[in-house]
């Protein structure tokens, strides 16, 4: 009888892994800068967050290989580092939204250079991604969230890909043009609006195949299930 506790790549094997020796590290790292950035007065988010939520990622990676046998970081370690790279312009992109839509502000700026801003920015920019897609993979190991009823399946052929990209365009327009009433669009604007390139080949192996490790997939509503 199936389970949510049992191996989804294994089931028929009677030992179950062991929290892996790099969650391990990733709950130090979690448990160390996670307190001295509550608890330590004046800047420390830059050198603090960057540390603190490569814990999170690292911790996340040991419980999917603890409960499935494997994870993105023991299947394909380079896609795992290329999901960090992939994040920084990633994130830099809604950072280029905010400046319109000014959801949110960073304080303490005006103590670095803009070098520095943007090299230390990058680095802690780099963990959403892979905590993102990381979590996505881990809840994917519960029985009864797999089991959850299915959303709209859409073929990802070219027309679609290039009606997703106008509609893309139009919620980017709606969001810069009234941000005070369009700035929820922000979250589903960067996925629309890069479906038209991942018809190439190239630029749809960069954007798919370290999430697809997890998974997950860029194109969300056409997958074979």
């Amino acid at each position: 009888m199936t389970n949510d506790t049992e191996l989804t790549e294994n089931p028929s094997s009677s030992e179950k892994p062991v929290f892996p020796r790099h969650g391990w590290l990733g709950l130090v790292l979690v448990a160390v800068f996670w307190t001295l950035n509550w608890t330590l007065p004046g800047l420390r988010t830059h050198w603090g967050f960057f540390p603190m939520w490569l814990g999170d990622c690292l911790t996340v990676d040991g419980l999917v290989f603890m409960r499935k046998g494997n994870s993105l970081l023991t299947r394909d370690p380079k896609a795992f580092a290329l999901m960090f790279l992939i994040s920084m312009p990633g994130w830099w992109l809604f950072e280029l939204f905010n400046l319109r839509l000014q959801n949110w502000v960073y304080l303490g700026m005006e103590e670095f250079s803009n070098l520095e801003y943007f090299l230390l920015s990058s680095l802690s920019f780099s963990t959403v991604m892979p905590a993102v897609f990381g979590t996505a993979e881990l809840a994917g190991t519960f029985l009864w969230i797999r089991n959850l009823p299915k959303g709209p399946k859409i073929s990802p052929n070219t027309r679609n890909l290039n009606l997703f990209g106008i509609i893309g365009f139009g919620m980017l327009c709606l969001m810069l043009i009234w941000p005070r009433y369009f700035s929820p669009l922000s979250g589903s604007v960067f996925s629309a609006c890069l479906s038209p390139g991942t018809t190439d080949p190239a630029i749809g192996r960069c954007l798919n195949q370290p999430i697809a490790e997890t998974g997950a997939h860029w194109w969300p509503f056409g997958q074979d299930v």
